[in-house]
């Protein structure tokens, strides 16, 4: 402990002393104070001139709206008089993913924790607008109190911190790959705290060929496809990396023509911005999937920076075929019954065209599997709520006071 830095640590948002706020106490889930400065934040966010401009900004306004945050009040009125939080949350969050620490946030916040949650340094735009609004927000006297509570901050890697950090909360939260959190499960907790990991995980798409040209929302769905993927750049775990034609070879081969040429069409008035570098990384993993799993490279986009290819054997081992900005694999089946055996714990959400949510879990037998966490229409896959990979966050986040 006596080798804890401080003068290391970028101090963004709230309090600016761990040593002072490990000693602040919890509070009772959905505090009232707590409920108005997320409805403030989001009321802010809603009146910023570049909403527009951050969808994934406007989703968590959208989440934070005062009824939204009413009805979870409501939903959880029975245990409200005798749960409050744990003491220390400490959040390690993803750089790659820009508003998931704001989540991370709001999980912590409504369930009572002092809530210290360490963020990457990569400027996002939406980002730095929603510092800012915390911000000010926190420098009113309506909000003062909740100020010593938080802290928002980030630092370059350093294994003093995070012993320190670690050894002085009552949870740890960590949202990231598999290497991230190994590396920071390398500094202890105390035998009173525990852990909620967020680990690498991958997402898919399935689609009823026929009943996607039957029912003709070619573009509606591809709005909804970008909205899942290329909003994030392919990077959130909820971003599908693989697509599932069900059906008949001619319906799928039909449906999937369509299905990427309005795509495309949403891309161009999009104005997606293609990353630097991505493109190598697109083409290393279609020629891997054209080696490794028969894959057929996709003719559709000759003039694009998207790539997919078409394979013939499952890939098992898609963290092998993935890169960000557009890579996309697909596979041809009869019907859904046939992916059982492929269902894994790597598999975090199914984004479903033309199927109901319930069928594609009855149809996979998710109730009996270890991986899938959540079904969602085709442009839900980046709404979050208060389950999450399965857990319900409150809960997890709480204690149950007997009395």
């Amino acid at each position: 402990m006596n080798k804890f830095d401080n003068h290391k640590i970028n101090y963004l948002v709230g309090n600016k002393s761990i040593k002072k706020i490990i000693l602040e106490q919890p509070f009772r889930i959905f505090s009232k104070k707590i409920i108005n400065f997320f409805i403030k934040i989001s009321e802010d966010i809603m009146k910023h001139k570049d909403i527009n401009l951050y969808p994934d900004l406007a989703s968590f306004a959208f989440f934070c709206r005062e009824k939204n945050l009413s009805n979870l009040k409501k939903e959880h009125t029975e245990h409200i008089s005798k749960r409050s939080g744990r003491g220390v949350a400490l959040h390690f969050t993803p750089s790659n993913v820009p508003m998931n620490f704001a989540y991370s946030l709001l999980f912590s916040l409504i369930s009572g924790n002092v809530t210290l949650i360490r963020i990457g340094k990569n400027n996002y735009p939406q980002v730095l607008t929603l510092l800012k609004i915390i911000n000010k927000r926190l420098n009113t006297n309506e909000f003062m109190l909740i100020k010593k509570k938080i802290i928002i901050f980030n630092y370059e890697k350093n294994i003093d911190i995070n012993n320190f950090l670690s050894k002085n909360c009552e949870i740890r939260v960590i949202w990231g790959g598999d290497e991230s959190i190994n590396e920071i499960r390398n500094s202890k907790i105390n035998s009173y705290a525990y852990e909620l990991t967020f680990p690498d995980r991958y997402s898919l798409c399935v689609i009823s060929s026929k009943e996607y040209l039957e029912a003709r929302n070619f573009i509606k769905e591809a709005k909804s496809f970008y909205n899942d993927t290329l909003t994030f750049d392919q990077n959130a775990c909820t971003s599908p990396r693989l697509i599932i034609w069900s059906g008949e070879k001619k319906y799928n081969d039909k449906a999937r023509k369509i299905f990427w040429m309005n795509f495309n069409k949403i891309i161009k008035s999009k104005n997606y911005n293609f990353r630097d570098g991505t493109i190598l990384q697109k083409l290393k993993s279609q020629y891997s999937a054209a080696l490794e799993l028969d894959g057929i490279n996709s003719s559709i986009f000759k003039k694009q920076q998207i790539k997919s290819s078409l394979v013939k054997n499952f890939p098992k081992n898609l963290d092998n075929f993935t890169a960000p900005g557009g890579f996309f694999l697909e596979y041809y089946c009869k019907n859904l019954k046939y992916l059982n055996k492929y269902i894994s714990i790597k598999i975090q959400t199914i984004t479903t065209i033309g199927f109901s949510t319930k069928d594609v879990a009855r149809q996979l037998k998710i109730l009996n599997k270890k991986g899938v966490f959540r079904i969602v229409l085709n442009g839900q896959s980046s709404e979050m709520g208060l389950v999450w990979d399965g857990y319900e966050m409150i809960f997890q986040m709480s204690k149950k006071i007997i009395f």
